[in-house]
């Protein structure tokens, strides 16, 4: 794969911020190069998995299992990219914030439990790290 055909990918990308359609352009032109075995995004997929299943099972409501194995995917990849991370550190990270999560909602009902797909979608796992501001008082 050609270095300034990444880059081209990659900046298109951090435009229009479309990862999906980055991630399936690098794919093209990695099959491209390859012409057989994994995909690029097969092996990722591979690479990935044990990771995915630990963080699913760490979440407190495990509901809709294709849906947010492919969320966690995207946001551990989007995670290593952006915060240029290794696949273990993205991983690990978003493990942890969903071990927090799910010790915050332990015994409380689930039904008010995002869906999982939803929660890592949005990247609320970086909610967690943000500490409140204090409020202003506003009766005396």
């Amino acid at each position: 794969m050609k270095r300034d055909e990444l880059i081209k990918i990659l900046d298109t990308f951090q435009r229009e911020g479309d990862f999906d359609t980055a991630v399936k352009q690098i794919e093209e032109l990695y099959l491209e190069r390859k012409g057989r075995g994994l995909s690029f995004m097969e092996a990722f997929k591979k690479e990935v998995q044990p990771f995915v299943e630990d963080i699913y099972n760490a979440y407190p409501r495990r509901e809709a299992r294709p849906k947010a194995y492919d969320a966690i995917r995207k946001a551990i990849a989007k995670r290593m990219h952006e915060e240029d991370q290794t696949l273990i550190q993205a991983a690990e990270y978003i493990l942890l914030q969903t071990e927090k999560y799910a010790e915050i909602r332990k015994g409380q009902d689930k039904k008010f439990t995002p869906m999982p797909a939803t929660w890592y979608n949005q990247e609320r796992f970086n909610d967690l790290d943000s500490d409140p501001q204090p409020q202003e008082q506003l009766f005396t």
